[in-house]
């Protein structure tokens, strides 16, 4: 879904013909891969109802008078320090639903290097 790589969705909000409006404030290559190598290379239990990432939808106030872009900019700098730019897997912004938003995907690997 945040992603928009399948064709069909079960969200039906979704209004294809502005998904093209879509855009992403960053982007990591092969998210998947890199999500899957970097847990396993940290300190974690291995079960199967373990916690893999850590998502936000952020959405765009609707009183907002500012840049859009710079606002969704502002709120991805703010987490990336937050949970650091190594567990940054994406950020796109999605322009086809109603109202204008971001959704955020983070690894939550702590600085120690524990998935927590």
């Amino acid at each position: 879904h945040n992603t928009r790589t399948r064709e069909n969705h079960s969200n039906k909000n979704i209004d294809k013909e502005k998904t093209e409006q879509n855009y992403y404030i960053y982007e990591r290559e092969n998210y998947k891969q890199y999500a899957e190598d970097r847990i396993e290379q940290s300190q974690h239990l291995t079960r199967a109802n373990i916690i893999h990432q850590i998502g936000f939808v952020i959405h765009l106030p609707k009183d907002y008078d500012g840049d859009e872009r710079q606002f969704f900019q502002n709120t991805h700098d703010f987490n990336k320090q937050y949970f650091g730019e190594e567990n940054c897997l994406y950020s796109v912004i999605h322009k086809d639903e109603k109202g204008v938003h971001m959704h955020e995907a983070f690894l939550p690997i702590t600085e120690d290097n524990r998935l927590c």
